[in-house]
């Protein structure tokens, strides 16, 4: 009887270890037809609604926004939130990014995130596709562990949308930092997990949250970002104004350094 009953448990965890790789295989392949669709794409709109979190000794921050977004190719980024102390506007042409703060009439000017690139992580504890459509492009690139956990309904463009909801990891640097490098913040990953929720039907991304553990540079504790971004309208390839990637800076507007708000000659752990 006990051979028979250590049968048929081994035989369990055999059906078992193969619903998970089938899990695994499931939620890859879903993956890769999300990056097909957004390389195909040429320019997105979107709206939603971002929250953002960061824990550690001493500090805790959590901040809500409401954003309007264009993404275009090339780096191509508009981003506005018109949301109390997160008022702001960023723009960005592909080569330069500039930051407007509406609220003190300030305004940095940066050189421009790269692209992404294939095999290039997001930002840790950052969102897919916040930096431009590349990088929503390439979501399935360099991904070491991923399942698919459920379906779930949300309601984007005014419809119930039944979507995929997939847990995963990227494998990547264990140092990374974000440019300019004069105010770069280097910082190691410890972890790094990202949910998606994929709109069974039109293979677009409903909803992204990201949960990592990150170790800034001169800091031995380390310290926990999260950050959701869910969709409420989201349209692909429609017309996108001429200067929608174009700032000009108000003539009252004064420019202002960021790196005096980011240490300086700290090195990465």
């Amino acid at each position: 009887m006990r051979l028979q009953r250590a049968g048929w448990i081994g035989l369990a965890l055999l059906f078992a270890s193969v619903g998970i790789a089938q899990t695994q295989q499931d939620a890859l392949d879903i993956l890769n037809k999300v990056g097909e669709t957004y390389r195909g794409v040429k320019t997105l709109q979107a709206e939603g609604d971002l929250t953002t979190g960061m824990s550690g000794a001493g500090m805790q921050q959590n901040v809500t926004a409401h954003m309007l977004m264009t993404l275009g190719g090339s780096g191509k980024v508009r981003i506005e939130s018109k949301t109390g102390l997160m008022n702001f506007l960023m723009v960005s042409d592909g080569q330069t990014t500039w930051l407007y703060m509406p609220a003190i009439n300030k305004y940095a000017k940066f050189p421009a995130l790269p692209a992404a690139t294939a095999g290039a992580p997001p930002i840790p504890g950052g969102l897919h596709g916040m930096d431009s459509i590349e990088n929503f492009g390439n979501i399935a690139d360099n991904v070491k562990e991923a399942k698919l956990v459920r379906s779930e309904t949300l309601q984007l463009d005014g419809i119930a949308t039944d979507c995929y909801v997939i847990e995963f990891v990227s494998a990547g640097p264990s140092v990374s930092s974000t440019p300019p490098a004069a105010t770069a913040m280097p910082v190691k990953v410890e972890e790094n997990r990202e949910t998606v929720w994929v709109d069974k039907s039109r293979l677009l991304v409903a909803r992204v949250s990201s949960r990592a553990k990150i170790t800034l540079a001169g800091e031995s504790a380390p310290t926990e970002t999260q950050s959701d971004l869910t969709f409420n309208k989201l349209s692909l390839d429609a017309p996108v104004p001429d200067d929608a990637f174009v700032f000009a800076p108000p003539a009252s507007a004064s420019e202002i350094d960021l790196s005096q708000f980011m240490p300086q000659g700290a090195n990465p752990h």
